[in-house]
């Protein structure tokens, strides 16, 4: 048996041609309904995962039963990627010293 790198079986063994079976089939049992890369359904809803400019994986819901609906916000959110844009930038927190909530608490 030989094995691709994108995980399938391939080969033959003593001269008889072996079907291709997913070795590794992941969460679904290896199925994807033939829906595309990127999507997935948790609950009623679809679910994007993408890779953002800096390279991390992203998880994002698509707050839509549609899978249409989903498919065109990961295909939005992997063209701003591509663009350079930061689809969904990180929110960050202002730093705040003890000192001055404590200041705030008291007055």
């Amino acid at each position: 048996m030989i094995l691709t790198k994108h995980g399938k079986a391939v080969g033959s063994i003593r001269g008889v041609a072996a079907e291709k079976v997913d070795v590794n089939p992941g969460r679904n049992g290896g199925t994807d309904n033939g829906k595309g890369k990127g999507l997935y359904k948790r609950g009623n809803t679809w679910w994007l995962r993408y890779a953002g400019p800096d390279g991390r994986i992203r998880f994002e819901s698509s707050r839509s039963s549609s899978f249409k609906i989903a498919e065109a916000l990961l295909i939005q959110r992997k063209k701003e990627v591509l663009e350079g844009k930061d689809p969904l930038p990180v929110k960050g927190i202002a730093t705040t010293s003890f000192q001055e909530l404590a200041e705030y608490y008291l007055s």
